[in-house]
């Protein structure tokens, strides 16, 4: 009687798990909007990738696909491609599984910090709630439109030998990005403190502006890990493939806490066969740059609506008032494109996002703006400009 009373005492597992601060996470599934143009997820849809993909998959052996996949050879064309120590080179699966990687092994088993901007890679702030990070982060300065990076020094400072940095460069949300001389304070910062900086480049094909090169071999620098993707410049969202940069005694420590197998062998025979059609890849790359330039400038004579300056394949768009924001919003769902609000990440205030597209689609985002415009001090300017191409 009394062991009986004793086990009652005691919750049961999935008591125990009904309890978890976890259930304040939401799960994340992607939903779509069957026939709307997906402007919100900064996907990379270009024609030239699809033919690329189209080639790729026919090629496809069967036994590829039967077997468990093996990425040696994709790792020594990448490694010949960037022209770096394959040992430095870690594939994963996608930039979401490196960070879910990275919180993992400097979770726990390191008890290290997280410091980071904010805003950043959305996912980061749940995975170190998972895994017990403790997490800080230098402020987005709205009127400047970049991020505080002697603050970022200053925390992970503050915090010698168990801090992780993390930054996203151009940054995911926002389009802003560090100089190089920013980054070269932080990374010897970093270094000296005996913290790891972690820098997510998955938006660096697009950047027009002065790029960081960082320390003149990153697989010799202890203290740098780069995350790069094939989602974004590669048009490989669906394909789940990306992978770590950094120092290959790091990289060897990182691979222990990886999956086996990460990557499947279709999207590691679509890498390869984009590899070899380097320059097909860049010309896309120009031509988002391009339209990224003319949709903000389309949207300059717009009223109550400001594109901010990026260097991603998207455009983040300010409005006046969060009215505006919601017209704009509507009018764009009429039309069946679909958008990214910004407004519920309570930072950069009344602010959409939109993905770049070709040249048709982005006029179609430039006229419902203009009509969502309409009522706005000064909209009569509008209707003469917005489809100018």
């Amino acid at each position: 009687m009394e062991a009986a009373s004793a086990m009652r005492t005691h919750r049961t597992l999935l008591e125990v798990l009904a309890a978890s601060p976890v259930h304040a996470l939401q799960p994340y599934r992607r939903r779509r909007i069957p026939g709307a143009v997906n402007l919100a997820s900064n996907e990379l849809r270009h024609p030239a990738l699809e033919r690329l993909a189209d080639e790729a998959l026919a090629a496809l052996p069967g036994a590829d696909v039967a077997g468990y996949p093996s990425d040696t050879a994709f790792v020594q064309m990448l490694a010949d491609r960037l022209r770096v120590d394959p040992r430095s080179l870690l594939p994963v699966a996608g930039s979401d599984d490196a960070y879910r990687l990275l919180t993992e092994a400097f979770g726990p088993a390191v008890g290290a910090t997280a410091v980071t901007q904010e805003l950043n890679y959305q996912s980061l702030p749940d995975y170190a709630r998972l895994r017990g990070l403790e997490l800080v982060a230098a402020p987005y300065l709205p009127e400047q439109h970049a991020f505080d990076t002697e603050e970022l020094i200053r925390l992970q400072a503050a915090r010698p030998g168990r801090a992780v940095v993390w930054l996203s460069n151009p940054n995911g949300p926002t389009g802003a990005v560090h100089t190089p001389e920013e980054l070269d304070r932080l990374c010897a910062s970093v270094a000296a403190a005996g913290n790891l900086l972690v820098v997510d480049e998955v938006y660096r094909h697009f950047q027009d502006g002065p790029r960081w090169s960082g320390p003149a071999h990153t697989g010799r620098h202890r203290h740098l890990v780069r995350i790069r993707s094939f989602s974004k410049g590669y048009g490989l969202a669906g394909a789940r493939l990306g992978y770590l940069h950094g120092h290959p005694e790091l990289i060897a420590y990182l691979a222990r806490w990886n999956t086996r197998g990460p990557v499947s062998a279709p999207a590691l025979r679509l890498a390869e066969h984009l590899l070899r059609n380097g320059d097909k890849i860049t010309a896309v790359h120009r031509e988002v740059a391009a339209d990224r330039a003319w949709f903000t400038a389309a949207v300059r004579p717009l009223p109550g609506l400001t594109a901010l300056p990026s260097q991603g394949n998207f455009v983040a768009v300010r409005a006046r008032t969060d009215a505006l924001v919601q017209r704009a919003l509507d009018t764009l769902a009429e039309d069946r494109i679909a958008v990214r609000d910004l407004r519920p990440l309570h930072v950069m205030g009344a602010v959409l996002r939109v993905g770049m597209a070709q040249r048709p689609v982005l006029h179609r985002v430039v006229a419902a703006l203009s009509r969502a415009a309409e009522g706005v001090e000064g909209a009569q300017v509008v209707r003469g400009e917005a489809g100018r191409g």
